[in-house]
């Protein structure tokens, strides 16, 4: 079955891409001017069509979105600031992948060049990819483009697209009061939580790919600590250093968040003969 979804994903991923179809792309600013050597948020929307989603950077069975840069001299991006994602399911209810739906913002830091030249616009352009599925894949690409006032004055903040970002679901920094613990093994990883219970619909989601993405994974509860069993990826090489991803959870609200995973990964103690 996993072999038969990569072959039709290759075939897909190998056609022609389109324009627009299902998922719409622009790219918005938190603000409507930036001051010279200032960062500012720029960030690529995406407006899925019901039914239809795109990818986070670790897909599962597809492949991220990418924006390629063309930046005026002296200006920079930085990474694509992934929201956390959510699991995607065929329609037989088998997960499929990581990724989103609806309307999507994808955070980017982009700083202005010291030397920009004041009162001036200037324009930011990007080649942006994107897988688009539903009951089918379908590439999308698109090249977009935005302007800027560069002003020695404070940043005109764009109160729309500062709300709408302040919506989305980023990833946040470990609690100083959850300790985490990750050890692997032959064929998993366990990874303990203590310090929380009470997650609603935990799950971790493996940005490099380590953890199978369509596996389950089980939960156990011990002495108010939260054990999770992770499925090692079939195509994992060797283990590396660190267990890296994002936690997901829903809390007492309903209300969904996500919390980094940058923990050391710690093989197994061997049984004494």
């Amino acid at each position: 079955m996993r072999h038969s979804i990569r072959l039709f994903l290759a075939i897909v991923i190998f056609a022609p891409a389109i324009t627009c179809a299902h998922v719409r792309p622009s790219l918005v600013a938190a603000d409507a001017s930036v001051q010279p050597g200032k960062p500012i948020t720029v960030a690529l929307r995406l407006d899925h069509e019901p039914k239809w989603h795109t990818y986070w950077i670790n897909a599962g069975t597809g492949y991220a979105t990418s924006i390629k840069w063309e930046l005026p001299v002296g200006w920079s991006a930085g990474d694509i600031q992934w929201p956390v994602p959510t699991l995607i399911k065929n329609s037989a209810g088998a997960v499929t992948g990581h990724g989103y739906t609806g309307v999507l913002y994808l955070p980017v830091t982009v700083r202005a060049a010291k030397d920009a030249t004041t009162s001036d616009k200037v324009t930011l352009k990007a080649a942006v990819a994107w897988l688009m599925c539903a009951e089918v894949c379908i590439p999308g690409k698109a090249d977009l483009s935005l302007s800027l006032l560069v002003s020695q004055g404070a940043a005109q903040p764009d109160l729309a697209v500062r709300t709408e970002l302040a919506r989305m679901v980023m990833p946040e920094p470990l609690p100083s009061d959850w300790r985490l613990d990750a050890v692997g093994a032959a064929s998993t990883v366990t990874l303990t939580l203590a310090g929380r219970g009470g997650l609603g619909s935990p799950h971790f989601f493996s940005e490099d790919g380590y953890i199978q993405h369509d596996l389950p994974q089980k939960l156990a509860v011990d002495s108010g600590r939260l054990i999770f069993t992770l499925p090692i990826s079939e195509d994992a090489i060797a283990a590396p250093q660190t267990l890296l991803g994002v936690l997901a959870y829903t809390d007492a609200t309903g209300a969904y968040h996500g919390v980094r995973v940058d923990q050391p990964l710690r093989p197994a103690p061997k049984n004494n003969p």
